[in-house]
């Protein structure tokens, strides 16, 4: 199976309950001292929200009251994005991604969506 198709078959669900643990566990990312917190809402037809979590390397289901930087989109275009389809500059300007926190940390959060993706 392509790169492509397996991209297309991960959820969001997926992503961040099993990709990105594995990802972090194996220490493959995350370890230039970013010790951040990311939250992470997305809405369609359920909301799920988890926490990104370097210093710990894991993830937790929710968003922690102290998360660092708060980011939320359509769990569509969170899909989108996962398949490079999504033009992220556009959705952060057309109000569909939005977020909360030090934009240099945003940086850093897509370093760790563009590894997995």
């Amino acid at each position: 199976m392509s790169v492509e198709e397996n991209a297309k078959r991960i959820t969001p669900e997926n992503y961040f309950e099993q990709v990105l643990p594995n990802i972090l566990k194996e220490k493959i990312i995350g370890t230039n001292n970013n010790n951040h917190t990311y939250g992470f809402r997305l809405f369609g037809e359920t909301t799920q929200a988890w926490t990104i979590d370097l210093g710990q390397r894991r993830v937790h289901n929710g968003i922690m009251d102290t998360a660092d930087f708060y980011i939320e989109m359509d769990g569509a275009d969170f899909t989108s994005m996962m398949q490079d389809q999504l033009d992220v500059d556009n959705a952060l300007v057309d109000g569909r991604i939005r977020w909360n926190g030090d934009l240099n940390l945003l940086g850093e959060l897509a370093e760790v969506l563009n590894y997995t993706n």
